[in-house]
């Protein structure tokens, strides 16, 4: 990984957009679905956690078979281990891939960088999209359901124990510019 960027305090560091993780999307989605063989989509996988064996086997499998994912994961915990804030990474090279195939990628990459949490307690996956959502009257949007700027945030940011790491990928890049993801 190259830096091409960082603040004055290097709290932000913006790496190169050479990352291209898509060769190695074959060899994820076969080793997720190896571990998760009754996976309908990939919008449903779920949190391993309490299945130690099975998450160790997970992520050797994945540095064994995938290993420009787990090249980004290592940079990526190397970069917080030394004080850094947040990275990001304009492209990870899976714009022209289907989404079914980013989740899988996305899925393997918080695996490899720690132990994701749910969503909610009710669907308990890992992934969500943001999707804009009319407020019905009375309720308000969130983030997720909003077109407006999001500031970096984490869903559980009132937890006791709060994801030290957290990322947000854009699918699809706005049109006016943004798309960046965010770690």
């Amino acid at each position: 990984m190259n830096i091409v960027a960082q603040d004055f305090d290097r709290d932000i560091i913006s790496m190169t957009g050479t990352i291209d993780l898509s060769p190695d999307i074959p060899r994820v989605v076969a080793t997720t679905l190896d571990l998760v063989p009754n996976l309908k989509t990939s919008a449903d996988l779920v949190p391993l956690d309490g299945q130690a064996d099975r998450i160790d086997l997970y992520r050797a499998e994945l540095r064994e078979t995938a290993p420009r994912v787990a090249k980004l994961a290592d940079d990526v915990r190397r970069l917080f281990a030394s004080g850094t804030m947040a990275a990001v990474a304009p492209s990870l090279g899976l714009e022209q891939q289907p989404l079914e195939a980013q989740r899988h990628v996305l899925f393997a990459l918080s695996q490899l960088l720690g132990a994701p949490t749910a969503t909610g307690p009710r669907d308990r996956r890992v992934l969500w999209d943001v999707k804009v959502r009319a407020a019905t009257q009375g309720q308000f949007t969130t983030f997720s359901e909003d077109d407006s700027e999001a500031e970096l945030h984490t869903d559980n940011g009132f937890s006791v124990n709060p994801e030290p790491i957290f990322f947000l990928y854009a699918v699809r890049a706005a049109r006016c510019g943004g798309g960046t993801s965010y770690f």
